[in-house]
């Protein structure tokens, strides 16, 4: 193992073996992985052809959940991975104002 590696397994396995580190793991449990689940949200028709462009072609569970919220106009905050698309749940909502009304103006901070 890199001593910069990133990935977790790969750490919990080096922590695993190495003697100095006996006794630090008190429990360790895989969760083998699950398909992917996606939801419908019901995007306006241009949108929908715009992100399919731009190779996304299903909104996660997640994503759908935390769009409905925002459109709800719940305050939302996500906490998930790299590259798991968090900023597309505000965007889309921004973008479909901004449809309803070309004379919307968002922030994002």
């Amino acid at each position: 193992m890199s001593a910069a590696s990133t990935d977790p397994g790969e750490v919990l396995r080096y922590w695993e073996k190495d003697p100095d580190r006996e006794g630090e793991l008190t429990h360790v449990h895989r969760q083998p992985a699950r398909p992917a689940r996606y939801e419908g949200l019901g995007l306006d028709p241009l949108l929908e052809i715009r992100l399919n462009q731009r190779g996304i072609t299903g909104i996660y569970r997640h994503q759908a959940e935390a769009v409905k919220a925002v459109r709800a106009g719940q305050h939302v905050v996500l906490a998930a991975g790299t590259a798991a698309g968090k900023s597309l749940c505000f965007q889309i909502p921004l973008i479909e104002s901004t449809l309803a009304d070309p004379k919307t103006t968002s922030l994002l901070v």
